[in-house]
């Protein structure tokens, strides 16, 4: 018996089989808190919490060792890495028969393990996904998650799929390429890492991971909380994250053409390289109005890329801001400011996710 099963069957919670639950932590003491409280306040009780805290320079590592005086909690300190090492930390040192993953700015429903544990035994899936909530919020995400519905993704509907269909949904974008939102199996992880020292890793694994798997089961509850701020990987602009994204997409890109005819057509391949296309044209919205050289030089790459690709290749949406990239990018993010919250509005008129 480890002295992690031990400290498990001293509270009493042996019955269920052992959830290693992965939180990289960098910088991120106003959301920490919130995050760590809804891992150790799950209805399902056999978890081993794996913190680690890479390198954080904010008082988010004292943060941390406070949760130590719960069994479950194990806290790794180390040298600024990055999120793929810190997560291969844990991948390394989790002894669980399943694996999850928290982000630290992020926080779940008190259900979310055991939800999703009920539906991997009743389905007997290698993966189990929950839908989520986007806010966007500098409070707390639970009560923001109470008070408003958010943004839920995936579009997937309730239901098990097969390994092919799951791919498909995956490259069409029904399935988020995000690995926090679900429960694995440990077995998939045996031999797979995230991509050391890059950012956008998930984009580079989840196909990876689901190639591997027989099945992957869907369940129509949200139950995770995701957080949209401006100092998050994903809503920051600079050219690593721009580079790192391209090799993730790239990487996509030979994974799909290596399995088509007998998985993919063309039309995910277009998929792929319309999704990269609309990326890149988000950030260049997002880019500060006085970083003038950033924003011609993404300019710049865009165009390329379009031209690399074929703009008759992306969807109509792309294909007009594309236009605007190139004749009129000072009406771009204008256009965008009026679109996005409109199609917010209809869709949660008609009842659709987004």
């Amino acid at each position: 018996m480890t002295e992690m099963d031990e400290k498990s069957d001293s509270m009493g919670i042996t019955a269920d089989p052992l959830i290693s639950v992965i939180i990289p932590v960098y910088n991120v003491a106003p959301y920490l808190r919130e995050a760590l409280d809804s891992v150790i306040h799950q209805t399902y009780r056999h978890l081993e919490i794996l913190v680690i805290d890479d390198g954080s320079t904010d008082g988010s590592s004292q943060i941390c060792d406070e949760y130590k005086h719960d069994a479950r909690v194990i806290v790794f300190h180390q040298e600024n890495r990055g999120l793929s090492n810190a997560r291969n930390k844990g991948l390394d040192a989790a002894t669980g028969e399943y694996i999850a993953f928290l982000d630290s700015d992020d926080a779940c429903h008190p259900s979310f393990m055991e939800e999703l544990m009920t539906a991997m035994k009743r389905t007997d899936s290698d993966i189990t996904i929950c839908h989520y909530s986007i806010q966007e919020t500098e409070g707390s995400l639970i009560s923001a998650g109470k008070s408003k519905r958010g943004l839920i993704r995936p579009g997937a509907k309730e239901g098990t799929y097969g390994r092919e269909n799951s791919l498909r949904m995956t490259i069409d974008g029904v399935l988020n390429m995000s690995v926090w939102n679900r429960l694995y199996r440990t077995e998939l992880w045996k031999t797979i890492r995230f991509p050391d020292g890059r950012n956008f890793e998930d984009i580079d694994t989840m196909h990876r991971i689901i190639d591997i798997c027989k099945t992957v089961t869907v369940i129509d509850q949200v139950l995770y909380y995701k957080r949209t701020h401006p100092g998050s990987i994903t809503q920051t602009v600079n050219w690593k994250n721009i580079e790192d994204r391209k090799k993730a997409f790239s990487c996509l890109e030979e994974f799909v053409l290596s399995h088509t005819p007998e998985i993919f057509n063309e039309g995910h391949l277009r998929k792929n390289r319309s999704s990269w296309l609309k990326h890149m044209i988000m950030r260049y919205i997002w880019v500060s109005s006085g970083d003038e050289v950033q924003k011609e030089a993404l300019r710049k790459e865009i165009l390329d890329s379009a031209r690399e690709i074929g703009a008759e290749n992306c969807t109509i949406l792309v294909r007009i801001a594309l236009f605007m990239v190139q004749y009129c990018p000072w009406l771009l993010k204008k256009m965008y400011s009026v679109h996005r919250p409109f199609r917010i509005l209809v869709y949660r008129m008609i009842g659709k996710q987004i």
